[in-house]
């Protein structure tokens, strides 16, 4: 058994700091998970100690095989922000932010009515 305490490790972490380690951990994300090199993500992060919401837009200017985020099956969305929230747990560990709830939203960059919004246990698909 392993115990933390609030003055070890990192736990006064910026928000800035992980969105900067989510946003290069997640840099091929139009390759990887979506199998587009051109489309193009940034993430945005905000909160506090018990809620961290992220706010990811989607850029498909240059993508080859999609217009918007409509085109995109909902398995790979879902996969997709699984595997950032999953990130962000990670980044959070052992600092300020553990423990907190992850909320967020994955907006198309043009489109902003076509959106899929996470509460922290279900995604909700804006154009369903």
């Amino acid at each position: 058994r392993s115990y933390y305490f609030s003055w070890d490790g990192d736990n006064d972490i910026s928000l800035s700091s992980i969105k900067s380690r989510l946003q290069s951990y997640f840099s091929d994300a139009g390759n990887k998970y979506f199998v587009d090199d051109g489309i193009k993500m940034t993430i945005g992060l905000s909160g506090n100690e018990d809620e961290l919401i992220y706010t990811i837009k989607l850029d498909f200017d240059n993508a080859r095989y999609y217009h918007d985020l409509t085109e995109i099956s909902q398995t790979r969305l879902t996969s997709f922000l699984n595997a950032v929230k999953s990130r962000t747990n990670t980044e959070i560990d052992n600092t300020y932010y553990e423990g907190a709830n992850i909320t967020g939203k994955l907006i198309d960059n043009d489109i902003s009515r076509y959106y899929v919004s996470y509460n922290g246990r279900s995604y909700y698909f804006s154009w369903n």
